[in-house]
């Protein structure tokens, strides 16, 4: 780890656990007082009241924010220890990476919630995002695949020590118990899960597909990756209780339709490419275009067993957000990782295995 990576680290942990510990404290307020109003309830619109008193406020009764106060207290502990001669000063950086891409799993769905389903705008919210999100000592362009919260995100090869602290941290990741998928010959096996409507999953579906397209051409007998659905609904995902992304179930039994015809892989593409005008009546349109399905409803009761079982597998396996990636029966923690960490672990299989 840089001196420079880790100043910037230490800037937005401060930034994050300051941010957690404001909204712990307005939390707490609006709960004991109901005629509360803190400084960030600004109108309507611009508000933390709504999102902390809503249902994505709070788990178990404990608000999000304490979350926020553990997650950037620990990394504040692991950059301290990260110093000087301490025993996990090698190996800081591979625990902060992973717990870094299951925050920025959480806080994608938490700006989703606040921004699309409340359509509120939380200022402290915002902050904890902005700390959570990587840096490179600027704010990052519009176009840049969110990854390892509050670790640095360099788009350059990785250098040895980085190379080096991925095998160490890949070598703690344990394999799932009872992996239902078999490589059938492949050295390598990728499976992934996801939603279609989840917006971090279009993220790392654009990021990942160059890397997967490249890399299964290149060995097209060593390299398997197979595609799941795991959709945020719990008409069709028992896994996801009193959740509806509106059109994920839909959107997932288009997907098995094609399969039928070999369509599956434009269909994907399509919604993820498209994700934002997915509906009930586009998700129709784009399967009776690209599948040739002409009645959608007959079709979707045939299909939709398969997208309760396939949700179901994915749950067994500790699916509890996506998207969700498997290489070899090990998951990536989090969401995924940043490309080049991604494509760099892919090159490090395929040499464990030849």
């Amino acid at each position: 780890m840089t001196p420079l990576a880790r100043k910037l680290l230490i800037v937005f942990a401060l930034l994050g656990l300051g941010a957690s510990v404001a909204a712990t404290y307005v939390h707490y307020n609006l709960i004991h007082y109901p005629d509360y109003s803190s400084f960030c309830d600004i109108n309507a619109t611009v508000s933390c009241k709504a999102a902390y008193l809503s249902q994505y406020g709070s788990i178990a009764g404990v608000p999000v924010a304490v979350g926020g106060i553990v997650f950037f207290g620990w990394v504040l502990l692991m950059l301290w220890g990260a110093t000087g001669k301490s025993r996990i000063r090698d190996s800081a950086p591979a625990y902060i990476f992973a717990g870094s891409t299951l925050a920025l799993a959480v806080v994608l769905y938490l700006a989703y919630a606040s921004f699309f389903v409340l359509k509120e705008v939380c200022p402290l919210c915002v902050a904890t995002y902005i700390a959570v999100f990587p840096r490179d000592g600027a704010a990052p362009s519009a176009g840049t695949t969110a990854a390892a919260a509050t670790v640095s995100m360099p788009s350059a090869p990785l250098t040895a020590e980085q190379q080096g602290e991925l095998e160490r941290w890949w070598a703690m990741q344990p394999l799932s118990a009872n992996f239902p998928y078999a490589n059938e010959g492949a050295k390598v096996l990728v499976v992934e899960f996801a939603d279609f409507q989840c917006p971090h999953c279009k993220q790392m579906y654009l990021a990942y597909k160059p890397i997967l397209d490249r890399l299964l051409a290149q060995h097209p007998k060593d390299l398997k990756f197979i595609f799941k659905t795991w959709p945020i609904s719990s008409k069709c995902n028992p896994g996801v209780p009193g959740v509806n992304f509106p059109a994920t179930c839909e959107a997932s039994a288009a997907y098995q339709m094609g399969m039928k015809n070999g369509t599956d892989e434009k269909i994907k593409d399509w919604f993820f490419v498209h994700q934002e005008e997915i509906s009930p009546a586009t998700v129709k349109r784009v399967a009776a275009d690209m599948a040739g399905v002409k009645d959608f409803d007959a079709e979707y009761q045939k299909v939709i067993g398969q997208v309760r079982t396939d949700a179901s597998i994915g749950s067994s396996l500790g699916v509890n957000s996506t998207p969700a990636f498997f290489v070899n029966g090990k998951r990536i923690p989090g969401g995924g990782m940043p490309p080049q960490y991604f494509e760099a672990l892919l090159d490090l299989e395929l040499k464990k295995a030849k």
